[in-house]
């Protein structure tokens, strides 16, 4: 499973990979502002990707950031997302 609130992203994986498929709407994220960033009424949530490295391929997300930092720093993993720091979307806090 793969989670996106970008509708962009989710169109590109269902038309790239064929194999992918839509299976249902499973949140609803917050709206991110002109800028793509989150409202002050939301809360950043941050994607991150193993590569693969010592195991299956994974996503994780996580809502704070030094759990970001520690899954990049101390295990490998790498920031996704629209923004630079690997923002995927925002949750209503």
């Amino acid at each position: 499973h793969f989670y996106t609130a970008d509708e962009v992203e989710c169109a590109l994986l269902t038309t790239v990979w064929r194999n992918w498929q839509l299976e249902n709407f499973a949140f609803t994220s917050a709206a991110r502002d002109a800028a793509r960033w989150c409202r002050w009424s939301a809360i950043l949530v941050y994607r991150l990707y193993n590569r693969g490295l010592k195991g299956a391929p994974n996503h994780r997300f996580t809502t704070r950031f030094d759990v970001r930092q520690a899954m990049i720093t101390e295990q490998g993993w790498i920031r996704e997302g629209a923004e630079p720091d690997g923002v995927a979307m925002c949750a209503p806090n």
